[in-house]
């Protein structure tokens, strides 16, 4: 599959807004979450990331970039630790359960 190339315009007259909401998240731990349930599949998924501050010769551009380039990648990276998630809990669920056997009247005392 060829590369594909997205290009956002952000309108000029949103630019303070979209930078100052990207600069008050800079640096805390945002959480993502997906839930999806259909009739034969059920799909949660949870995430955690963060980035850090607009560098000091970032421009607003390379920072928005930075920025919705560490969301998509977030994106990705929850929604393929879910389906591992998922594969590991199947794997697990087909491993039969510790159970113990040892009677009780294996000693007896006088």
């Amino acid at each position: 599959m060829a590369d594909v190339t997205v290009q956002l315009t952000i309108p000029e007259a949103a630019v303070p807004k979209v930078v100052d909401a990207f600069t008050k998240a800079a640096g805390a731990r945002i959480d993502m979450s997906a839930h999806k349930s259909t009739e034969t599949k059920e799909f949660n998924a949870n995430w955690n990331y963060s980035y850090a501050e607009q560098g000091d010769t970032e421009t607003a551009k390379q920072f928005a970039v930075r920025v919705i380039t560490e969301q998509i990648k977030a994106l990705v990276r929850m929604v393929d630790y879910a389906e591992d998630q998922d594969r590991y809990r199947t794997a697990v669920s087909a491993i039969p359960k510790a159970e113990q056997d040892v009677p009780d009247n294996i000693i007896t005392g006088v």
